[in-house]
């Protein structure tokens, strides 16, 4: 049997939205929803500094860049 895989254009969760719910119980619905907005409005940046880095050949920009987006996306936690 063959497992399901999305297909490569298929869009992918940015964040997992139980960790979220986590974050709204041990914290407070208005703390989730002000993470998932500041963690959206700058995700676009993120990934534009990331792929300008890498178009420069600046490797030591991307990688701050990537590791930038690493921390803030492990916040969340992983997505499934």
């Amino acid at each position: 049997m063959q497992k399901h895989r999305p297909q490569a254009d298929a869009p992918q969760p940015t964040l997992d939205g139980r960790h979220l719910r986590d974050l709204a119980e041990d914290c407070s619905t208005a703390a989730a929803e002000a993470f998932a907005d500041n963690y959206t409005a700058l995700l676009t940046q993120r990934v534009d500094r990331i792929v300008r880095s890498i178009g420069v050949g600046h490797r030591e920009m991307a990688m701050d860049a990537a590791l930038s987006l690493r921390t803030a996306s492990s916040m969340a936690g992983p997505c499934g």
